[in-house]
C-alpha cells in the first residue's frame, strides 16, 4: 500500500508520484497517453499477465537466482506484460529499495514466437516459448544461449 500523488496532469500526460507505505522515499511515475492495445491472438494473451523469476538457464547450466540476479541480494523479479506493449519489471532486494524498470515490447515476427523488448528504443531480442503455462525467453550472445523462465503469479 501507499500514498499516490499527482503532480502533472492534462489530455496526454499523468505524471505522479507514489510513496510506499513501508519507506519515506517517493518514487516517480512519468506517463503519456497510451497508444492501442497489440491485436488479440492466443500468444498476446497468453504473454500479457504477471509473472515470476522461477530460474535461468546459460549455456545450459541452471543459474540460482541469487547467483545472476541483475542486482546482488535479488530474491524476487516479477515481470507484468501488458497487451500495450509495454512491460514493468519489479526486484525486491533484500536490504534495500525495491527496484523498477519498465520498458515496450513488440512481436518481431509473424508467427508470434519473438519480441523485441528493451527501453528508449533500444532491442534485446527474445525468443519467446510457452511450455507447460510458463514462459521461456531465450537468446544467444557470444556463443551462449540465455534462457530466463517464468511461471505465472499467484
Amino acid at each position: 500500500y501507499g500514498v499516490i500523488t499527482i503532480t502533472k496532469i492534462n489530455s496526454t500526460v499523468l505524471n505522479f508520484t507514489l510513496r510506499l507505505t513501508s519507506t519515506t522515499t517517493d518514487i516517480n511515475i512519468f506517463s503519456t497517453k497510451t497508444g492501442s492495445a497489440l491485436s488479440a491472438s492466443n500468444s498476446t494473451d497468453s504473454l500479457c499477465q504477471t509473472w515470476v523469476l522461477a530460474t535461468r538457464y546459460i549455456g545450459g547450466v541452471e543459474q540460482t537466482l541469487l547467483k545472476d540476479a541483475i542486482v546482488a541480494g535479488t530474491t524476487k523479479i516479477t515481470l507484468v506484460m501488458s497487451s500495450f506493449g509495454t512491460y514493468l519489471a519489479i526486484s525486491e532486494v533484500t536490504g534495500s529499495a525495491t527496484q523498477y524498470q519498465d520498458g515496450t515490447w513488440v512481436w518481431t515476427d509473424g508467427t508470434q514466437t519473438a519480441i523485441c523488448a528493451g527501453q528508449a528504443g533500444a532491442c534485446n531480442a527474445n525468443d519467446v516459448t510457452f511450455i507447460n503455462g510458463d514462459i521461456h525467453f531465450s537468446f544467444v550472445s557470444g556463443g551462449q544461449t540465455y534462457e530466463t523462465i517464468y511461471t505465472k503469479a499467484q
